[in-house]
């Protein structure tokens, strides 16, 4: 059982950083339930929808409005509240109040919501709510859940009723906000003391979570893949405790909920326990019961006169239904076994000692054989394991495994199923009889023997129980005395002797040694096992230590080499100090240094007196001529604008405003953790934050020493799921980063407490990537010696570093805008993330942006454990791949590629956007290539335009149509003059920018199977288009929408590689043939010419560091009054519904979109409706 620890919260949780959507039964739940969480999440930045399920007119109590004057009231005031919170995107449902769990269309509507929104977290209220709303809201997302295929969390909050939360979020920061949100509901605070209550929720949520956090909001975290599994009862019935993984289960830091899905037999099961004098043996033994996956079990403990074990059957009550009962005297095994037996309710009986233990999975697959069999006595395997009187596995002794088919005659002279393995029907005892209280040995093997005369048996060849023998506590173990046992063995088959023949006796001999074998079988392969461990352990350690002697030799090797540099350097400098010598004794043995003494003295004479009121009237008191005079002056006017030169440096570079996150990707290594955040909470400069992400570390002590940081304000911690390498973590903490300036340590190495100070210091407004020398210490953090990096040549830092000796990572601190513009780590280069992202970020940012700090402020580890030593040979190759990488985007940029490019660009009208995307082009494309535009029936200004302003530009060739073919068809006629490899489709309103084509090409050409590659599409607002497209099919019909779409181009979260289900045609390559088909007039091509490029088994993907812009005609009013024809063709109704039938015709699928169905007066319309609308054509 879980301690309360893992059963109530003791920390906070911070679960910012996803796309959320809040379902509110009424206005005002989504305030008193989560507003503290709704401000967190809008403070950070993510995006937050809020949708009110009814219209609240119930809610007045008093009557004193009408029904349509109160509706409006309530909307306002939610507007009103909302905004407050920070949230503008609010959706208002029509049901009427109380009456959500009836309404007709709900259910469509929630899973329309929840396909286009796409979050990533729900808040709804909890399922245990007093209100039929509430409950109704709850039950209406949970069926939702289960018809969708999208994953995403799902978040139960407390309105009206306190539930059993596992997840608190700290909202005293936010506490004042939160509380005048409530002022704005002044009908309901009328009704009832909301806020009061609200309030004291808050603070009573508080109670377990540090001194300084005075307000909390609690929550049920739920994954929505733990909540398909589970029926709503379950989830109601089943407290959410009972499924908490042990610490070394725990991945995520708010509880991955390990729910189990409940056998399809829900028949109550009655578990006996007998119990005696074990009260730790007895606590395994419950737990084992309570993490069975079938729901429904009643536990019976029956205490045999031993001591009290109340306590230890009371931590299991609030996670399963238990009866504990206790003999005052002790009165033997069999008579507690019918005490049992007196007293359970269930269809069906298992019996486990309080030594033993049931495996999760027991009484679920018995019950399915039961089922399946229809047999009254099912039994599964059991392993049989003897331990020492420490309770420590004994491995002198090799386990014994009871897997015997059933044999009635075996039965007669051998025990051989134990009474751990058994479900027996209830109904069988009141046949057969109880368990004969005459014996206190082997009566469970009387008791199957007399089953088996009456009732079928069924075996499972499955492990359900382990049959654990301690010293002195079992027959086995040496509990009855060798007499005893002899004596109950032949009473048992004295009973039987008359049907005991030598056939029988001989089963009962190869069973024996059956049995036997297999422990001897297994003592062989644990010795051999152990041996080969040993083996394997040496050898490692062998290959650890010759890898690390490689290094060692390596590095020696470089500092060799640094120290040559440095001589050489050190020669020269004394050369040049030599030269500037004989300069400067030439210059003061020459006459003109002779005659400007008397200057050098006013000079001198001048700074002491510097403090005097007027230096004009100080060098007019001076008795010297007029040129001497203006000589002073000059030199005064010099003095003074250096000075203020000075200042100006100084000023502008008081860089204290910079903010920094420092992030620290955690796996293992507990050893070196603590000094290390230690030593980045402790920085001399102030204004940062840690962050620090826990990749679902396998040590249990990472745990426990990040729990100290976890009430540190500059601190944040983070725990991954699963391990999800060193690339996604480290991004992950990019996405919680809240820094101008991001610097990377890894976890066993720290800092010197002034490194951020010395790289801010040093930070000018170019700077992009800094870098530090770096002192090497070794597990004991003694110095092993020094790297400094300032005689290297940083002249230019891609070509410097192509053949992979890297020396620009420790300490790097990198600004925003570079992930901005070239994307994430990437995982494929794990063990070489560092060092291809290097080679991203030299190609697209010049090396003068690039600052070497000249200090030693990084102390970077060497030991047996370092994942540099231990995947050395995976390192060099994701080395060479990122290198041969950098090399292809350099050829691209100087104009050498192996393939030809086609531009494929469609213009009518707009014909300065035409213009400008041409030139766009021809600005970032140096490779041999053609662009092909065809003017698909644009008006005579707009031909003639291209004729004066695009005709004659390089490689430009333009075709003219007399009439608009549509999008598809124009496309279609233009590709009759593609001659190249590869087509990219640009919109004539699209602007690409630089560096965009060397990371499209370099994306296409990863893979063969990949078909077409899109761009990062963002509009002139900064505001996302795409970075690809997903789809969703539900039935026939088909949903499509966008990646990140309506997310800040800054985001970094747009920056993932993806794959697509489809790509938007406007800026996209397309490897292979171009599959357009002209019978889509307006709209669907692209959806239409991915669906063709996947029958013939490509992939589509995105490239997010090849950055568009969209100059969308709704940006600019002028020009969409301008191409009103455009307009009205584009979006014409019937058209596009012709296009839904083509898509139809090809792929029997319905493109599901709410715009062209409600033009076209089909809003609502069933799927044979539309069918039949679309056959009208």
């Amino acid at each position: 059982m879980q301690n309360e620890g893992r059963l109530v919260p003791y920390h906070s949780t911070d679960l910012t950083g996803r796309r959320v959507l809040v379902l509110a039964p009424h206005p005002d739940d989504e305030t008193f339930g989560c507003g503290g969480s709704m401000i967190l999440h809008r403070d950070a930045g993510d995006p937050v929808k809020v949708v009110f399920l009814t219209n609240g007119a119930m809610g007045d109590i008093s009557n004193q409005s009408d029904k349509e004057t109160y509706v409006a009231l309530r909307k306002k005031e939610a507007e009103k509240a909302c905004a407050n919170l920070g949230v503008m995107d609010l959706e208002f449902w029509p049901y009427e109040d109380r009456s959500l769990a009836s309404s007709s269309g709900v259910l469509k509507q929630m899973i329309d919501l929840l396909e286009d929104f796409l979050p990533e977290l729900v808040y709804v209220p909890s399922l245990v709510e007093l209100h039929p709303d509430h409950r109704a809201a709850a039950s209406l997302l949970l069926n939702a859940v289960r018809n969708l295929m999208i994953d995403f969390d799902l978040a139960f909050y407390e309105v009206g009723q306190p539930l059993s939360v596992n997840t608190l979020v700290d909202i005293t920061s936010v506490l004042d906000r939160k509380c005048k949100t409530f002022d704005e509901y002044k009908s309901q605070l009328l009704e009832r003391p909301y806020a009061d209550i609200c309030n004291a929720l808050n603070r009573f949520r508080s109670l377990t979570l540090p001194d300084k956090v005075t307000h909390a909001e609690g929550f049920s975290l739920w994954k929505t893949d733990t909540i398909k599994k589970l029926n709503t009862f379950s989830i109601i019935y089943h407290d959410i405790n009972r499924f908490l993984p042990g610490p070394s289960d725990c991945q995520a830091d708010y509880g991955d909920v390990a729910v189990s899905l409940p056998a399809n037999d829900l028949s109550a099961v009655s578990i006996i326990v007998r119990t005696y004098n074990r009260p730790e043996l007895l606590k395994e033994a419950l737990l084992s019961i309570s993490q069975q996956t079938h729901g429904n079990i009643e536990c019976v403990v029956v205490n045999d006169g031993g001591v009290d074990v109340s306590q230890v059957v009371d931590q299991f009550k609030t996670t399963m239904m238990i009866n504990y009962i206790a003999h005052d005297l002790q009165m033997g095994r069999s008579v507690a076994a019918n005490t049992g037996l007196a007293n359970i309710t269930g269809a069906w009986v298992m019996f486990l000692d309080d030594d033993d233990l049931f495996f999760p999975e027991a009484v679920k697959v018995l019950l399915a054989e039961a089922n399946k069999s229809g047999a009254s006595v099912v039994y599964g395997q059991v392993i049989c394991k003897k331990y020492d009187k420490n309770h420590m596995l004994d491995k002198d002794h090799a386990p014994m495994l009871f897997a015997k088919p059933f044999d009635s005659e075996l039965l007669l002279c051998c025990n051989y199923i134990p009474f751990n393995a058994l479900l027996i029907k209830k109904t069988a005892f009141e046949k057969v009889g109880n368990i004969d209280q005459t014996l206190d040995l082997f009566e469970d093997w009387d008791l199957l023997i007399r089953f088996a005369e009456q009732y079928r048996f069924s075996y499972i060849p499955e492990l359900v129980s382990e049959y654990r023998s301690f010293e002195n506590s079992t027959v086995i173990g040496g509990r009855f005395k060798e007499e005893q046992i002899n004596m109950a063995y032949n009473r048992i088959v004295g009973k039987n002797w008359d049907v005991l023949n030598p056939a029988v006796i001989k089963k009962y001999a190869d069973y024996m040694v059956e049995l036997h074998a297999f422990s001897n079988e297994k003592k062989i392969e644990n010795i051999t096992r152990e041996f080969n461990k040993q083996i394997d352990e040496l050898e490692e350690k062998i290959a650890v230590r010759d890898e690390l002697l490689s290094v060692r030799e390596k590095q020696i090797y470089e500092l060799e080499g640094n120290i040559a540099i440095r001589n050489e350097w050190l020669g020269s400098r004394e050369q040049q100090i030599d030269a500037l010598k004989a300069e400067v004794n030439s210059l003061i043995n020459s006459t003109s240094w002779k005659i400007t003494k008397p200057i050098r003295f006013l000079k001198r004479s001048f700074q002491t007196l510097i403090n005097i009121a007027t230096y004009k009237a100080f060098v007019r008191s001076l008795p010297l001529p007029e040129t001497v005079r203006s000589l002073l002056r000059k030199y005064y006017y010099d003095l003074q604008a250096g000075a203020n030169r000075r200042k100006k440096i100084i000023t502008t570079g008081a860089k204290s405003n910079l903010f920094v996150s420092i992030i620290i990707p955690v796996y293992n290594h507990a050893d070196y953790i603590h000094k290390c955040i230690s030593t980045a909470l402790n920085q001399t400069y102030d204004n940062i934050e840690v962050i620090v992400v826990n990749d679902s570390s396998t040590d249990s002590k990472v745990e426990d020493i990040l729990s100290e940081f976890v009430n540190c304000k500059k601190c944040k911690i983070i725990h991954n799921r699963v391990n999800s390498g060193i690339s996604e973590t480290q991004n992950r903490g990019l996405f919680a980063a809240k820094g101008d300036l991001i610097a990377f340590l890894d976890c066993d190495d720290y800092l010197a407490l002034d490194a951020v100070q010395s790289v801010v210091d040093l930070w000018s407004p170019e700077t992009v990537y800094a870098y530090s020398d770096r002192i090497y210490i070794d597990s004991q953090n003694k110095e092993v010696s020094k790297v400094s990096f300032i005689e290297l040549p940083k002249e230019d830092m891609l070509v410097e570093q192509l053949d992979g000796k890297m020396y620009a990572s420790h300490l790097k601190v990198i600004h925003r805008r570079v992930f901005e513009k070239v994307g994430l780590f990437d995982s494929v280069f794990d063990a070489a993330q560092d060092y291809e992202f290097l080679m991203r970020a030299a190609f697209h940012f010049p090396s003068s942006s690039f600052l070497h700090v000249p200090h030693f402020i990084y102390y970077h580890r060497w030991h047996d454990n370092q994942q540099t030593i231990t995947g050395k040979k995976k390192q060099d190759i994701a080395i060479k791949k990122a290198s041969n990488q950098a090399k292809f985007r350099m050829a691209v940029r100087n104009g050498d590629y192996h393939k030809k490019v086609s531009f494929l660009v469609l213009s009518y009208g707009k014909e300065d956007q035409t213009l400008n995307c041409i030139k766009a082009i021809k600005k970032t494309v140096k490779i041999p290539h053609e662009i092909i535009l065809l003017d698909n029936g644009s008006k005579k200004e707009t031909v003639d335009f291209i004729k004066e302003h695009i005709e004659g530009i390089e490689n430009v060739r333009v075709c003219y149509e007399s009439e608009n073919h549509g999008p598809a068809k124009g496309r279609l006629k233009a590709m009759q003059y593609v001659s190249c490899d590869y087509v990219i489709s640009l919109d004539n309103d699209i602007e690409v920018c630089q560096g965009w084509l060397e990371e499209i090409l370099l994306r296409a050409d990863e893979s063969d199977d990949i078909g077409a590659v899109c761009c990062r599409v963002t509009f002139p607002n900064h505001t996302l288009q795409f970075s690809g497209g997903w789809l969703k099919t539900t039935g026939i019909r088909v949903k499509l929408g966008l990646f990140d779409q309506g997310k800040n181009v800054f985001d970094l979260t747009a920056m993932r590689m993806r794959e697509c289900d489809w790509v938007p045609i406007g800026a996209t390559l397309y490897k292979t043939d171009f599959p357009v088909d002209p019978k889509y007039p307006n709209v669907f091509e692209d959806i239409a010419v991915s669906s063709a490029l996947k029958a013939k088994g490509k992939r589509m993907v995105n490239s997010p560091a090849s950055l568009a812009i969209h100059h969308h005609i709704m940006f600019d009013r002028v020009r969409s009054q301008k191409e009103k024809e455009y307009l009205e063709f584009r979006y014409k109704p019937e058209l596009m519904l012709k296009c839904i039938k083509r898509y139809y015709e090809q792929y029997n699928l319905v493109i599901d979109d709410d715009y062209v169905f409600s033009v076209n007066n089909l809003k609502g319309a069933s799927d044979d409706e539309i069918i039949a609308a679309l056959a009208r054509l």
